[in-house]
């Protein structure tokens, strides 16, 4: 489909006559439009693009509306802002229509740590101040096991993954999706439906350990690197898990 730029403006060619498409604060931002339109035109695209998805990009989705702006921002340059907003839009298509769906299973939530001094030691002899480095941030989606994958059962398949995290003065807050797949998913949720398991968080041991003063049992380094359920966890105070939404993604506030 022909293209051209007319001013501020990007028109295209319909039925033999010209229409314009959308017209730009400046006349740059005219021709960045224009340059990207014609990448994304499957005849003017190379042989090796053509075995690729062909998605037409759509100026009004949000990664490519933020990633424009972005680059806009940082570079002033339009033309440089619109082939990035459309690369980022592509490479987002192109990775959402590849991926398999997450199983959509049970949402629950409770707490996992809870931050304390000495005088309020866990079953290990163990706490966590409130400074504790959790370097949650570099953990989104992290496993959720059972029985810190030593059942049987499970062995150290997750049931689950993060969704989910909120860090407060009395301690984190976790959230994870239980996968449906999972052989022992039926058992599991009918545990936490009963208020039977807790959290219990996992880590790397060779990063805790620079954090870890024996004397008073203080973990200042704590990677959460991932959590497990587990109906014995170490510290009495997080209580039990709970259902935050049934399979259906139902939330139940009663």
């Amino acid at each position: 489909m022909p293209y051209r730029r007319v001013g501020k403006c990007v028109e295209v060619k319909r039925d033999n006559a010209w229409v314009e498409l959308k017209c730009h604060a400046t006349a740059k931002e005219a021709q960045a439009h224009l340059v990207a339109l014609a990448l994304n035109v499957p005849a003017q695209k190379s042989a090796r693009a053509e075995k690729s998805l062909n998605i037409p990009f759509d100026e009004e989705d949000e990664v490519f509306k933020s990633t424009y702006k972005r680059v806009l921002d940082e570079t002033g340059d339009a033309m440089k802002a619109m082939l990035a907003a459309r690369g980022a839009f592509m490479r987002n298509k192109r990775f959402g229509l590849a991926t398999k769906s997450a199983p959509q299973g049970l949402l629950i939530g409770g707490w996992a740590i809870y931050f304390a001094d000495e005088r309020y030691l866990d079953l290990q002899k163990t706490f966590f101040p409130a400074k504790t480095q959790l370097f949650l941030d570099f953990y989104q989606g992290a496993p959720l096991w059972y029985e810190h994958g030593e059942h049987s059962a499970t062995g150290i398949t997750p049931i689950g993954r993060r969704v989910g995290h909120e860090v407060h003065d009395w301690g984190v807050w976790l959230e994870h999706e239980l996968f449906t797949d999972h052989p022992m998913y039926p058992t599991i949720k009918a545990k936490i439906e009963r208020g039977d398991l807790g959290y219990s968080s996992d880590t790397l041991g060779h990063i805790m350990a620079k954090g870890y003063k024996g004397s008073t049992g203080e973990l200042s380094v704590w990677p959460l690197a991932g959590c497990s359920l587990t109906p014995t966890p170490a510290e009495p105070a997080l209580g039990a898990v709970v259902p935050l939404s049934d399979e259906s993604g139902t939330i139940d506030t009663e």
